[in-house]
């Protein structure tokens, strides 16, 4: 009788341990394994390949009449016919230049198409510290790369200038990358890709949406 009693009280004892660390498991599993959001179909579509002479980067649609922000340093020192747009179809564009932002690495340009585009919504402001965020784009060339992360800070400032905020960023940001959207999970933008810090991992910098509100058509 006593070692049946001991016995129920060992697997009693079992499962107290276990059901919470089971729990546990089960939360961490759910937070690692989120869903990807529904939109990020329609999302590739309006993120482009920005190509220079001297190199490329991500673009990104703003309106169906094919404009295109990225990354200034992107198409730095180029001339329009030197800067090719292409989109997720692989169809090449030429383009026109809009509006060159040195102070806040900004530029936006458009295709020349008689096509509409599919385009990007901007959020309204920044999303807070520790809301989950992702970016598409095309690191090193490769075509619709998705990567996700935290943001880990806001209104950064003297990385560019003292008049730039940037939103700090643990989504890695890598070469090709920069000039790409960065989302927050309702699938708006929140910046654009700028740069990783140098010789850093989950330390990326993306320009604020509310400096990309007052330029949109």
């Amino acid at each position: 009788m006593k070692d049946r009693t001991q016995s129920q009280l060992f697997y009693v004892l079992v499962l107290v341990v276990l059901i919470p660390l089971i729990a546990v498991v089960g939360m961490k599993a759910e937070a690692y394994f989120q869903p990807v959001p529904p939109t990020i179909e329609q999302q590739t579509n309006a993120v482009v390949q920005v190509r220079t002479e001297k190199g490329f980067g991500t673009g990104f649609f703003v309106d169906t009449k094919g404009t295109v922000v990225t990354a200034l340093h992107v198409i730095a020192d180029a001339f329009a016919s030197d800067i090719t747009v292409v989109d997720n179809a692989n169809n090449t564009y030429q383009v026109v230049i809009i509006q060159l932002m040195p102070a806040i690495d900004l530029a936006i340009i458009r295709i020349i198409t008689d096509k509409k585009t599919p385009y990007l919504k901007v959020a309204k402001a920044e999303p807070p510290v520790g809301s989950d965020t992702y970016i598409i784009g095309y690191p090193w060339g490769k075509k619709n790369t998705y990567t996700r992360g935290y943001v880990s800070h806001t209104a950064r400032k003297g990385l560019f200038s003292e008049v730039l905020s940037c939103i700090q960023v643990d989504a890695p940001i890598n070469g090709g990358n920069s000039g790409g959207p960065v989302f927050n999970m309702n699938g708006e933008v929140i910046g654009v890709a700028s740069y990783k810090g140098r010789y850093a991992d989950g330390l990326g910098y993306a320009v604020s949406c509310d400096y990309l509100r007052p330029w949109l058509p």
